[in-house]
């Protein structure tokens, strides 16, 4: 009873890992959101920032570096 116990912390905690590496990953990605927003507006105005945003997320979520 014990050992299934442990193997259940164990699976929980590395669960809890993963979200927050995941949590992590995230706010990363949100922060060079943020700084590509920010020097696009700088250099091409509102309307192409949006466009630039969108279009720079998708690409990362078809090469696989974000999940859909």
């Amino acid at each position: 009873m014990t050992d299934k116990f442990d193997d259940q912390v164990k699976k929980l905690l590395n669960m809890r890992k993963k979200v927050d590496d995941a949590k992590a990953k995230v706010s990363r990605l949100e922060g060079q959101v943020d700084s590509a927003r920010t020097r696009m507006k700088k250099e091409h105005g509102v309307d192409a920032v949006e466009a630039a945003v969108v279009e720079r997320v998708w690409d990362a979520v078809d090469e696989g570096r974000v999940m859909k």
